[in-house]
């Protein structure tokens, strides 16, 4: 049996979400937030492998470009579920459109300026798999980031949001265990400490936060 982080969360929050999800396969279109998430996603793990291989990360025009692109690719792969509020305080679907889109580039521009120079990258999108000695269970899972300086580890999970987080939200993510037993079970010592970076972009105004 075969079991990554996403399909262990969804279990342990609900066990009808995960029946209709993953045995019964119900398909639903994507909501703007996941697209939005994954477009950046696609653009972090460009812009901090980029810093890991070569040593210097891409210029501030170029992850702005790779945004741009990466969220068109990413609306046009799958049909997207646009709100009927947010079509109504936008004026149309395609102003939500163009403001997920703005969402995106100005998110992953703002991580590259405000957040990334402070980041040391040690590993990015790491997927690790593990099998339980005498089990047919696999479990693997990927972490978005991992910080190394000075033989210290932090492992950082990426958000982004239109608001800020709860002050708890990183005390209470159940990603973070499954992370640190993953990078014990790859490394053979645990993460030193754990971080979520939550990058938010104000919906009335558009101001950026860390």
């Amino acid at each position: 049996m075969d079991w990554n982080q996403t399909k262990l969360l969804t279990l342990s929050r609900c066990g009808e979400r995960y029946r209709r999800e993953y045995e019964e396969k119900e398909w639903h279109p994507q909501r703007v937030p996941l697209v939005r998430g994954i477009a950046f996603h696609s653009v972090s793990r460009t812009t901090y492998l980029r810093k890991m291989q070569e040593g210097a990360y891409p210029t501030v025009e170029e992850v702005r470009d790779l945004a741009a692109d990466e969220f068109e690719r990413e609306w046009g792969r799958d049909e997207v579920q646009v709100d009927a509020d947010d079509v109504e305080e936008a004026g149309s679907e395609a102003a939500v459109r163009a403001d997920a889109k703005d969402f995106v580039v100005d998110i992953a521009a703002f991580d590259r300026t405000d957040v990334a120079p402070s980041i040391t990258p040690i590993a990015v999108e790491r997927k690790v798999v593990v099998k339980p000695l005498d089990s047919e269970i696999v479990i693997h899972g990927t972490m978005d980031l991992a910080h190394g300086r000075d033989g210290h580890v932090t492992i950082i999970d990426k958000k982004t949001s239109a608001r800020s987080p709860s002050k708890t939200a990183a005390d209470t993510s159940p990603q973070f265990s499954m992370y640190g037993l993953l990078w014990l079970a790859e490394h053979g010592t645990a993460p030193d400490d754990y971080r979520m970076d939550v990058l938010v972009r104000t919906p009335k105004k558009h101001d950026l936060k860390f």
